[in-house]
């Protein structure tokens, strides 16, 4: 069974933060509201195995809404098996995961 917890973003060990992603005030930011941001956090310790089932919980705050139009296409919580570099899923309406195969989002 493998479990992990991240209370706060203190330390990101086992988390890659990609493009725009920071840390900030120990939360993650995925992106500011500015135009053409895009950014991505993913789990790259060994493979979890989900095909028994699996639970996640957490929390998300949008806020400070802006950029381009009315703001981000969105968020996405991706899972996958892909060995492809994960940083050239596309962005914008492909909320990043795109063109990344063998994968499910819950967006």
């Amino acid at each position: 069974v493998n479990i992990f917890n991240y209370s706060d973003f203190s330390a990101t060990p086992n988390l890659k933060l990609v493009h725009n992603a920071q840390v900030i005030d120990k939360k993650m930011r995925l992106t500011a509201a500015t135009e053409s941001q895009k950014g991505s956090i993913w789990y790259t310790k060994d493979p979890l195995q989900v095909d028994k089932g699996f639970s996640t919980e957490f929390s998300f705050l949008i806020s400070s809404p802006g950029g381009v139009g009315d703001g981000a296409d969105g968020f996405a919580l991706i899972i996958h098996n892909s060995h492809q570099d994960l940083e050239k899923g596309i962005e914008g309406g492909g909320m990043g995961y795109d063109g990344i195969p063998n994968c499910i989002a819950i967006e």
